[in-house]
């Protein structure tokens, strides 16, 4: 088969390079004014998204299975999986038999640089049947997944952990638009495995595995959950999350030194003007 050549048809998506092919069939895909091609039989019977099927989109993947550990995806080191619920408004006179007040998680407290910032005046706090709370099962290290909501510039799919210090302060759950998983810790760490799925979307991973409703971008989950993990001996696992932790402390610290020199410049500098 021939692609006929069509420069002057579609001379507003730059040069068109014709060549033959072989007897596969392609589909001419456009993405961000550049064109390439991809086999009919990667295509049919999947999603028609030309950005999943684009040089860079198939080099990041790809990259994702090299690794001198053993690999294995994602959902299979998942011991339990569990959507959220929004519950209710809150108030003062609740029934404290019928339902417990709890802070819900929503992808507003997803911090893109660390894991959960529940410190703002933004929290929100509802009421969650007690039925539905214990369904929720939510316990340490469990990892939770935004898995509706983004934005232009920022891909949806950030991960978080309850940590024991922020379950030893609130007691919480999470909104139907955030997802919980429990990773079994005969294989992984859930340290290790946040961590490890943090990059991913950092690295812009799950945009390749997201659709857009009503300007709101989904996870799509059944391809986040094969994703590849890189597993390394338990040993080695633990080395990392300390070696990370040791980084983001250190991360932390000289925030907030350089947030108290700019406090103090401040201070001085409006001195400085009110002596004038």
């Amino acid at each position: 088969m021939r692609i006929c050549k069509c420069n002057d048809y579609l001379s507003d998506l730059g040069k068109i390079i014709t060549d033959k092919i072989d007897n596969n069939r392609y589909f001419l895909t456009y993405l961000n004014g550049r064109l390439f091609l991809t086999r009919f039989s990667e295509v049919s019977g999947g999603r028609l998204d030309p950005k999943l099927y684009s040089t860079n989109a198939r080099k990041l993947i790809s990259s994702l299975h090299r690794s001198k550990y053993q690999q294995r995806p994602l959902k299979s080191i998942i011991t339990q999986s569990i959507s959220g619920n929004w519950g209710f408004d809150d108030k003062e006179d609740f029934d404290e038999s019928e339902f417990v007040r709890c802070l819900v998680i929503r992808a507003t407290e997803f911090d893109n640089k660390y894991n959960l910032n529940v410190n703002s005046n933004r929290t929100k706090y509802r009421l969650v049947s007690k039925q539905k709370f214990h369904s929720l099962d939510i316990q340490t290290n469990d990892l939770l997944i935004e898995k509706s909501g983004g934005s232009e510039n920022q891909p949806v799919g950030r991960i978080a952990i309850l940590s024991k210090d922020l379950m030893e302060q609130y007691t919480f759950a999470y909104s139907n638009f955030v997802h919980k998983v429990r990773i079994d810790t005969n294989k992984a760490f859930p340290e290790y495995v946040f961590n490890y799925l943090k990059t991913l979307h950092n690295i812009k991973v799950t945009n390749l595995m997201q659709s857009q409703t009503n300007g709101i971008r989904n996870l799509i989950l059944n391809e986040y959950f094969a994703l590849p993990i890189s597993l390394p001996p338990l040993a080695k696992q633990n080395e990392i999350v300390l070696h990370i932790s040791e980084i983001r402390n250190e991360a932390k610290s000289l925030q907030i030194e350089a947030n108290n020199l700019i406090e103090i410049a401040k201070r001085e500098i409006e001195q400085i003007i009110s002596e004038e």
